[in-house]
């Protein structure tokens, strides 16, 4: 059983939010955060191929959420006037558990797994030829913000 000594709501001085904070023990806990996930790394770490990323202190047998993006490139080749249109397009994944896949317009995708103490990151391009006209998209870059484990 738990007993509260002192419960304190305040109010943030650049959004007028509040929060609510309880001491325990001398320790102050934030009840407006998610108790349940650890930030296990913070930062901006940003590949250009796939592979895996290597966390110190990820946990293999927990279940993992990331927040990154993926950056994907759209190359459309037009024959008859012979130009290509380039286009890039970023989707962004906030504390989503992994596994998780993140898709570009076409049917090109980074999937992201969780093995050990790594993320792992597969990149999927796609290309379809139509009567001379090319559209390849290809997943270009990932970056990665945080990485959550379940406590």
């Amino acid at each position: 059983m738990l007993t509260i000594v002192n419960k304190e709501v305040s109010q943030c001085i650049c959004c007028g939010g509040t929060r609510e904070t309880l001491m325990l023990a001398g320790k102050a806990f934030n009840l407006n955060e998610n108790l349940e996930w650890e930030t296990v790394w913070a930062g901006n770490q940003v590949f250009s191929s796939e592979g895996s990323f290597e966390i110190p202190g990820l946990s293999a047998d927990t279940d993992v959420q990331i927040s990154a993006e993926a950056e994907f490139t759209l190359y459309e080749y037009d024959p008859y006037n012979n130009q290509t249109i380039t286009n890039t397009q970023i989707r962004k994944l906030n504390d989503k558990e992994l596994p998780v896949t993140v898709y570009g317009n076409y049917e090109s995708y980074v999937r992201f797994t969780h093995s050990n103490n790594k993320i792992s990151f597969e990149f999927v391009p796609y290309e379809e030829n139509y009567k001379g006209f090319v559209t390849n998209e290809v997943p270009t870059k990932v970056t990665f913000t945080s990485i959550k484990q379940r406590q």
